[in-house]
């Protein structure tokens, strides 16, 4: 695993969420962009709400231990993903 990257997309999610929960013109001109529609048709979308604060450490763990589960990872992930740790060199101590 790459805790490091993983980290860095953490911190890149929610720097999004708080950016997507503070700027409805960025969220209108992101899927103006990418889903390739007019301004009129954006700003006339009903734009849900977007969580802001640190990823959940629980909710990461019970992904985690889903995917190991599942087989979406790898057994040589399984004691590190049972004890927590994985998760937590990913998220972070402060959440």
């Amino acid at each position: 695993m790459y805790p490091n990257t993983a980290g860095a997309f953490v911190r890149a999610v929610e720097a999004g969420q708080l950016l997507a929960d503070t700027d409805p013109a960025a969220v209108q001109a992101a899927i103006a962009k990418y889903d390739n529609l007019g301004p009129l048709v954006t700003t006339a979308m009903a734009l849900s709400g977007y969580p802001v604060g640190p990823v959940n450490k629980a909710r990461i763990q019970r992904v985690a231990q889903a995917m190991l589960q599942f087989g979406f990872m790898s057994r040589q992930d399984a004691s590190q993903v049972e004890q927590g740790t994985l998760v937590a060199a990913i998220v972070g101590p402060a959440s």
